[in-house]
């Protein structure tokens, strides 16, 4: 993971597009060990236009929750993940105008993935809580209460999970 975060700071300079990088970032880690891959989610917002422009990588849609309306998935990942070397030919770089107040929830897939639960409905439940969540809270709620409420929700029992268990929310304040 190391390895790759320096990669993505490095080629993040050069590439102009999120599906761009993630094709550089699989020819250079599809060089590893055979079974190696990682799923990888890139998002590049423009502060100027207020446009999050997005790729993924064989990685679960962030959720998007926006001030009066329910939550959606993001479009999902379009590419395989990381490592499989497949992913220039299937990548596809989307985009959003992330109005002001909305929040961006990113989550590794350690957070919606269990073992005989179907990830789909994982996902749904997920973008249901945040709904919840984020109505239950005042919009000036700050982010880590958001994230810790959803991580609590979501898994009561941190040591029972098989994976890494990650989660990102980003609100856009206003210009």
């Amino acid at each position: 993971m190391r390895e790759l975060r320096a990669a993505v700071r490095n080629l993040a300079r050069q590439v102009p597009s999120p599906g761009e990088l993630l094709s550089a970032l699989d020819e250079i880690y599809g060089l590893g060990e055979d079974d190696d891959i990682a799923t990888v989610w890139i998002g590049i917002y423009d502060s100027d236009t207020s446009v999050l422009r997005y790729a993924g990588a064989g990685h679960p849609p962030p959720i998007i929750a926006e001030v009066g309306r329910p939550p959606r998935l993001l479009v999902a990942a379009s590419a395989p993940p990381l490592g499989t070397r497949a992913v220039a030919a299937h990548v596809r770089t989307d985009q959003i105008f992330w109005q002001a107040g909305a929040a961006l929830v990113a989550y590794s897939d350690g957070l919606v993935e269990r073992r005989q639960r179907d990830l789909e409905r994982q996902i749904t439940e997920f973008r249901d809580l945040v709904g919840w969540t984020r109505a239950a809270l005042a919009d000036d709620a700050i982010p880590r209460i958001l994230a810790e409420t959803l991580v609590n929700a979501v898994i009561p029992d941190p040591a029972s999970t098989l994976d890494d268990v990650c989660i990102l929310v980003l609100r856009r304040e206003a210009a």
